[in-house]
């Protein structure tokens, strides 16, 4: 299968789309794999199917959205005729509403590459307001602001949106719904450490050099939050990239891609 990737021409992008509007203009983008230079979520109000995110397979439901961060890989397959929803594309730049600590979580929550699921599924309570948020957001794209006023307007939309998100979804980790835990801050620590290095480090001893905490801690508030060993998170993290690379470049060898990371 040949491999599809799609960026933005702004720096600055906002959009929503409809699952109908997706299938008459890039049919052929959804069914092959691709990623984006900007964030995606996926919502599916009604659907069956298959979504790959990351180079993992989840099954699609009524009430699923997908979380897919900057460069993330992913593929719609056997998506059902019948199938109703929406797709929002926006950059980094539309999280300016959220303050800086609060901003950093509902990353981590929903759009961390290191995190087993990428998928979170609405309770029936919840399904209500984050169409609501979609409706708001699809009105003023229709209906634009003048000047700044409308991307302050879309920045505090979104805000909404996530954070309803987190509130109304059923597979949160109830260990990280402390935002002001100290193990929770050395994990995200952490993985910011492991997303600016784990190209050049391969070692968890030397990734912690750049992190105020002794190895032992880490290890530990790791373990607390994500009941994984930071080895592991390291690694999946570079296979990750090394599966990117094979997907963007079929010809390349296994010791060029070695050489890359």
């Amino acid at each position: 299968m040949s491999s599809l990737f799609i960026t933005s021409a702004s720096s600055s992008f906002f959009e929503l789309m409809t699952l109908a509007e997706m299938r008459t203009q890039y049919a052929a983008m959804m069914t092959d794999r691709h990623s984006h230079d900007m964030y995606t979520i996926v919502a599916f109000e009604k659907a069956d199917g298959f979504f790959y995110s990351g180079f993992k397979e989840y099954e699609i439901a009524t009430n699923t959205l997908f979380f897919i961060p900057p460069g993330q890989v992913h593929q719609i397959l056997n998506l059902s005729s019948d199938a109703s929803g929406g797709t929002l594309f926006f950059t980094e730049d539309y999280f300016f509403k959220l303050p800086p600590d609060l901003c950093r979580v509902v990353k981590y929550k929903l759009f961390s590459k290191v995190e087993s699921n990428q998928y979170r599924q609405l309770r029936v309570e919840g399904n209500l307001r984050i169409k609501e948020d979609f409706d708001r957001i699809r009105f003023r794209l229709s209906s634009p602001l003048e000047g700044r006023l409308q991307n302050d307007y879309l920045g505090s939309a979104l805000s909404m949106l996530l954070l309803d998100v987190i509130e109304n979804c059923n597979n949160f980790n109830s260990n990280d719904s402390a935002i002001a835990n100290r193990d929770m801050k050395v994990y995200m620590d952490f993985l910011e450490c492991v997303e600016r290095n784990f190209k050049q480090i391969h070692i968890v001893d030397r990734i912690v050099q750049d992190m105020d905490v002794s190895l032992s801690t880490l290890i530990r508030s790791v373990k607390a939050v994500s009941n994984r060993t930071p080895a592991s998170i390291l690694n999946e993290r570079i296979i990750q990239e090394a599966q990117l690379l094979l997907c963007r470049n079929p010809e390349m060898r296994v010791k060029e891609i070695g050489f890359l990371l």
